[in-house]
């Protein structure tokens, strides 16, 4: 139980002001998974709970985006408009007997990704058309998931972006940088970098949820100084850092041990 209170903790952090109970997280987690319970997996046991906060939430950040996604497509804005339509009706309540939509999802992948592959498969059976095989492939039928203007902002200030990541990273202490470094340049598990520190894995995913709030919270810092752009504007490039929080750090890491 003590390791699902450190996931919901950590997730709080990415999604503030959701509530879920252990016991019912506890239902999703795979009994036999030694992977890390995301903060997405702990989303979904809320929105499944009907926690308020939670799904709207998830209606901004998730279903939002890949309904405009799926409407950019090509299959077609009728078949993509019922395909979400059924979506609300099936993803967080279900007919007796049977279970929720949002309940079949792992937590291994994205939630936003794991929702785009689920609402293509919904849209090409509305279309009655057979969807790609694979979801690998499904995604990549699916155009770019940023409007222009969004896309626009994120090219014009993607150097900006890698500076701020970059002095986000100087500012941390000698201790969370060596944990950074072990996690995500040296590719070792929570467990691995626990037994080196002497501590619970828990711990290790603490150390880790802080760090990443701490490097989004300069990273925001040091964009809303330096650019001529609203707040809302500043969140998406935050975001961007956030969905390449593992490439950008081993990235950054990489480039400090080359001579």
């Amino acid at each position: 139980m003590t390791e699902l209170s450190a996931a919901i903790a950590a997730a709080t952090e990415r999604w503030p002001g959701i509530t879920v109970s252990a016991a019912k997280l506890a239902e999703l987690v795979d009994p036999d998974g030694t992977e890390e319970i995301r903060p997405d997996l702990v989303l979904a046991c809320a929105c499944l709970e009907g926690d308020r906060t939670a799904l709207a939430l998830f209606e901004e950040r998730i279903l939002t985006p890949v309904a405009a996604r799926l409407n950019r497509s090509g299959i077609g804005t009728g078949a993509a408009e019922e395909a979400i339509s059924r979506l609300r009706s099936t993803l967080f309540v279900s007919e007796p007997g049977t279970k929720p939509r949002l309940a079949s999802y792992s937590g291994r992948g994205d939630l936003r990704g794991w929702l785009e592959v689920v609402a293509t498969r919904e849209a090409y059976k509305v279309a009655r058309r057979e969807p790609p095989a694979g979801d690998d492939h499904i995604l990549a039928s699916l155009p770019d998931d940023d409007d222009l203007e969004l896309r626009h902002i994120k090219a014009q200030h993607r150097a900006e972006l890698g500076r701020a990541f970059a002095e986000a990273l100087a500012l941390l202490g000698t201790r969370e940088r060596l944990i950074l470094r072990q996690r995500y340049l040296d590719g070792l598990t929570f467990d691995d970098v626990a037994a080196l520190h002497g501590v619970h894995r828990i711990t290790v995913m603490r150390w880790l949820a802080r760090i990443e709030k701490s490097l989004l919270r300069d990273i925001r810092r040091v964009l809303s100084k330096r650019l001529q752009l609203g707040a809302a504007d500043v969140e998406h490039l935050v975001d961007d850092a956030r969905s390449r929080l593992d490439l950008s750090l081993h990235g950054l890491l990489a480039t400090e041990d080359s001579p």
